[in-house]
């Protein structure tokens, strides 16, 4: 009887250090993502501070087009779209070579599809053989129910792909 009662009493503290044990990890767990969280957030604040300081030494420079795009992806991932829609923009007067496809995307992710069919309009223009932008601009003319449009490009898309 005592022995089965000792059993049950180190059965309950196994139980009990085993929760306090997973908990724990638990807890280390989060605070290590909060902590990855954080570092990458502050990692991106250094990026954007160093490509403004970039921008502002080379002002109306050509060779500012690559400190515009990067500092913009770092506002992307901050999510902070207003922001890298303004780099974009601006790297787009300096070369808009890539650019308008990159703005395209947030315009995208904001629901803004009229301005990403802008967008990938001027990118087709720019490489006019490039199927995946076709396919990009048909997913924006269906988002706004333009099934017309949308055809067209998706046939163009198809077209250069068999190429």
């Amino acid at each position: 009887m005592y022995i089965a009662a000792a059993v049950a009493v180190l059965v309950l503290c196994y139980s009990a250090l085993r929760y306090c044990s997973d908990r724990n990890i638990e807890k280390q767990t989060a605070d290590y993502h909060e902590k990855q969280a954080k570092q990458t957030a502050d990692d991106y604040e250094k990026r954007i501070g160093d490509y403004t300081k970039i921008i502002r030494l080379n002002t109306g420079s050509v060779d500012n087009y690559w400190a515009y795009v990067k500092r913009a992806v770092a506002y992307e991932e901050l999510k902070q779209y207003d922001k890298a829609i303004a780099d974009y923009t601006g790297a787009i007067r300096l070369n808009p070579n890539f650019a308008y496809i990159d703005r395209a995307k947030i315009y995208k992710e904001l629901g803004q599809y009229d301005k990403a069919i802008g967008d990938y309009t001027q990118a087709i223009q720019l490489h006019p053989d490039w199927a995946t932008l076709y396919g990009n601009r048909a997913e924006m003319y269906e988002k706004l129910g333009n099934s017309t449009q949308a055809a067209q490009d998706h046939k163009k898309a198809l077209e250069l792909n068999k190429q």
